[in-house]
């Protein structure tokens, strides 16, 4: 490195140490640079890293732009390629559909941030409008308050005036016995101190004492007080009460009493905390029973006559409950109007099998929904298939309905082989066989209800069947 500056024009030795630096030779200078970076840059954006050739392709399986080299290569083999144009005009369309989609959002999101603006300045507005309200009420009771203590401090000094004047008199009155005593007490101590004939002739005159019949006086204001913020508590409790009845009467226009039943009425039992296990739950019935009142708990309870299957707590609200009108058609009521009665074996309440009508798998279990004899569809249920105890009902059903799910053989299951395989194997096996002869009973079932559905199980029985 040179000790000394040279000139670049001239060559010629600089005699300053620390010459001026050119402002516009450096500014060129770094836009210089700047661009001569931006080139390379830009350029390296195109061009393949591992054999700088001009990226023109597209690898479908790597999701990356390759050059013609890369696409004969090994990393590449067996690999799909589309032209760079084609696929960014691709990925641009699905760009935009989902910019569409995205900006149909923001503009819904914006129209629901814009509802909930508005809700959020009507409440404002309620909760200002309720606090005037509230002032105004507040300030009503403050200046009765007000009005009743300056009517109070009034009387209080009218009778402080009238105490005191009273007193004064009273006062003035003893004044004047103290004055006719001291006379007479002067008169008494003359008397003695005169001669024995004097004293003896002026015994027979007796000076009168004057004694005061007046009562002993007292200020009842303290009484008077008590009695008068007695009054006025009185009196601010009453307007309370009637503001609270004015707001009761309000709250209550859109209620109505409770209903009334005895004890032997017929009513209707809501299902609305009552699961029921059925194949359609808008189809369900929103009541069931009637069922008969035995006694009424308290005003709002009552306890229900259920039949033993029923195993619920019998004690219900009245809002569960609806009135039974025998005198209206059994189409018009929810829920069936009378039930058939059950038949009643040794093990309890049964009730007949008509057909099986479908078959699901639920919780790794197979259930089957049952068509009950003497009931209508709505009272159709889903039942395990192993309180099914008669095989021919499952064959018949699995031959006339091959599609649906059926019960797994033995043995590891066969191996799905897609959507146009057999019903029987898409439901997770393939029917057993079994003898008629191991059950040749008929079947009817016998209800166990819990408390949130309808259980039901199959059990054999000698009755006759029409299955």
């Amino acid at each position: 490195m040179k000790e000394t500056q040279e000139c670049r024009v001239c060559r010629r030795r600089s005699s300053i140490d620390d010459p001026p630096i050119n402002l516009v030779l450096k500014n060129m200078c770094k836009s210089f640079l700047k661009e001569r970076n931006e080139r390379r840059s830009s350029g390296s954006d195109e061009i393949c890293s591992l054999h700088s050739e001009k990226l023109k392709l597209f690898c479908l399986e790597d999701k990356q732009p390759v050059c013609l080299v890369c696409r004969d290569s090994q990393q590449h083999e067996n690999h799909k390629f589309r032209p760079i144009g084609e696929v960014v005009s691709s990925y641009k369309e699905e760009i935009d559909t989902t910019l569409k989609s995205l900006r149909k959002k923001l503009k819904h999101n914006k129209n629901i941030k814009g509802e909930f603006e508005k809700t959020v300045q009507h409440i404002k507005s309620q909760a200002e409008h309720t606090k005037h309200q509230i002032k105004q009420q507040f300030e009503k009771l403050h200046q009765f308050l007000r009005d009743e203590e300056e009517a109070t401090i009034t009387a209080l000094r009218e009778e402080e005036e009238q105490k005191k004047q009273m007193m004064k008199e009273k006062l003035e009155e003893i004044n004047r016995h103290i004055s006719d005593l001291l006379h007479t007490i002067k008169d008494m101590e003359k008397m003695k101190k005169a001669n024995d004939v004097c004293f003896l002739k002026s015994l027979r005159y007796q000076p009168p004492l004057f004694p005061w019949d007046g009562e002993p006086s007292d200020v009842p204001a303290v009484d008077h007080w008590f009695r008068e913020s007695e009054r006025v508590w009185d009196s601010a409790h009453l307007q309370l009460q009637r503001a609270l009845r004015r707001r009761r009467l309000t709250a209550d226009l859109r209620q109505s009493q409770a209903p009334v039943y005895q004890p032997g009425d017929k009513v209707w039992l809501s299902t609305r905390d009552i699961r029921m296990r059925l194949p359609c739950k808008k189809l369900s019935p929103r009541f069931i029973g009637p069922y008969t009142i035995l006694r009424q708990i308290n005003p709002v309870t009552y306890q229900l006559q259920l039949p033993p299957e029923v195993r619920i707590h019998p004690t219900f609200h009245v809002s569960l409950l609806k009135s039974h009108h025998p005198s209206v058609l059994p189409s018009t009521e929810p829920g069936d109007a009378e039930e058939p009665p059950p038949i009643i074996v040794e093990d309890g309440a049964v009730y007949l099998v008509k057909e099986v009508l479908d078959s699901h798998r639920r919780g790794g279990h197979l259930e089957y929904l049952v068509d009950w004899e003497r009931y209508g569809p709505e009272e159709r249920s889903w039942v395990p298939r192993v309180d099914i105890l008669d095989p021919s009902l499952l064959e018949d059903f699995h031959a006339r309905h091959p599609n649906r799910p059926a019960p797994r053989g033995r043995g590891r299951p066969p191996r799905r082989r897609g959507p146009w395989s057999s019903g029987v194997d898409r439901g997770g096996g393939v029917m057993s066989q079994t003898h008629q002869a191991l059950h040749p009973a008929n079947h009817v079932t016998l209800p166990h209800q819990s408390t949130d559905h309808m259980h039901l199980t199959l059990i054999t029985s000698p009755i006759s069947s029409t299955i």
